[in-house]
């Protein structure tokens, strides 16, 4: 018998998190643990499945899928925690795992990923993904000069950019109640606002600070919520900030008149859709991203 025809799928359950965790941690530098995948699978608000392939009783293969909305209501699956063990690779059973995952939710829309360059390459090649967007790391270090001037002039905010939607259970469940870190709301006023987290960066054990979501009304309100978060981090001796924002944004705008660099990394968000309809969400200054709008980043 063929070893493919030995392997099944099924979703996973709460016994199986131990393998989950073996898998996961054998490949990746940032280590999940039972609390990650607990908290992920099995307590979020949002509807999310992870499908398995087994192999003799053990997990080869995972493919996490979690529905979400979009700020103009279209209902999106993100793809997550996707991983294949090395010996059962060019099988097919990414594809195959992605099919039982998809036949879960048939309301879905369009797909999303935001991948490294093997997942990019998976999505692409296996499921006729497309890649809209490469984003970079932007990064603030008070041990670097500021080299210039905030006097910036900004262009008017678009208010079409589309977002992933975050409600307040939402917000509880991603920040507040994460197994791993510690999430702070910083307030500018009633509508600005931030989300940020200090933590170790893994290879280097450096301490660093990330703002993971903002929200802002106005031109000036955004300003001084950056200049309020970059003085929050400086009295917590956290030198080295990093935050996301893609170029055509108005986030962008502001981070760079603050000295923010950009720096390479390795994340793409890529989509999929079926229907000529979506295809607005093809071109890459349709979207406003952040890091809250994925695990990894």
């Amino acid at each position: 018998m063929k070893l493919e025809k030995k392997i099944s799928y099924q979703l996973a359950s709460e016994k199986d998190i131990p393998q989950l965790v073996k898998l996961f941690n054998s490949h990746y530098t940032i280590k999940k643990n039972d609390d990650y995948f607990l908290w992920q699978y099995f307590k979020s608000p949002l509807p999310t499945v992870l499908v398995c392939a087994f192999y003799d009783k053990k997990i080869i293969g995972m493919f996490g899928l979690q529905k979400k909305l979009l700020s103009n209501n279209i209902k999106i699956g993100q793809i997550i925690d996707i991983l294949i063990a090395p010996d059962f690779r060019k099988m097919g059973i990414f594809k195959k795992l992605s099919k039982e995952a998809f036949l879960l939710f048939k309301d879905i829309e369009i797909y999303c990923v935001f991948a490294n360059l093997n997942g990019k390459s998976a999505c692409e090649k296996s499921l006729n993904f497309k890649t809209i967007h490469k984003i970079d790391q932007l990064v603030f270090d008070y041990n670097i000069k500021n080299d210039k001037k905030n006097n910036q002039k900004y262009n008017i905010i678009n208010n079409n950019l589309v977002k992933f939607k975050k409600s307040n259970q939402f917000r509880i469940w991603r920040y507040f109640n994460h197994p791993h870190y510690r999430y702070q709301k910083i307030s500018f006023n009633k509508n600005t606002f931030a989300i940020v987290k200090v933590f170790d960066e893994p290879n280097t054990n450096q301490r660093l600070g990330d703002i993971v979501e903002i929200k802002f009304s106005s031109d000036k309100d955004i300003v001084n919520l950056f200049n309020k978060l970059l003085k929050h981090f400086k009295d917590n001796n956290i030198n080295k900030i990093t935050t996301w924002a893609l170029p055509h944004t108005k986030q962008y705008d502001v981070l760079s008149s603050l000295n923010f660099k950009c720096i390479d990394s390795e994340r793409y968000f890529c989509i999929k859709s079926n229907h000529k309809k979506y295809d607005f969400l093809k071109n890459q200054n349709t979207w406003s991203l952040e890091q809250a709008d994925t695990e990894i980043y």
